[in-house]
């Protein structure tokens, strides 16, 4: 298994994921991306903050990146 890191991002701002996570391949770190997003979009916006704008980013060991997913792309798929 592989260790692959999801960071949060905007244009202007990263949340650094410091302890990542095991995944089986790159298609199931697809997966726990967008289960991330579902995740976040899901829980109580209170503040109307626009995610529309961020993306997570998917990153070996190495902090080479794999992959973006953006948060609409994730919420449009369901």
């Amino acid at each position: 298994m592989t260790r692959f890191f999801f960071d949060v991002c905007s244009e202007n701002e990263r949340i650094s994921d410091l302890e990542g996570s095991f995944c089986g391949n790159v298609g199931l770190a697809y997966r726990e991306a967008r289960q991330m997003i579902s995740q976040m979009l899901s829980a109580p916006n209170e503040t109307g903050f626009d995610w529309t704008a961020w993306w997570v980013e998917v990153m070996y060991p190495d902090r080479t990146t794999v992959f973006r997913v953006p948060f609409t792309m994730a919420s449009a798929a369901g």
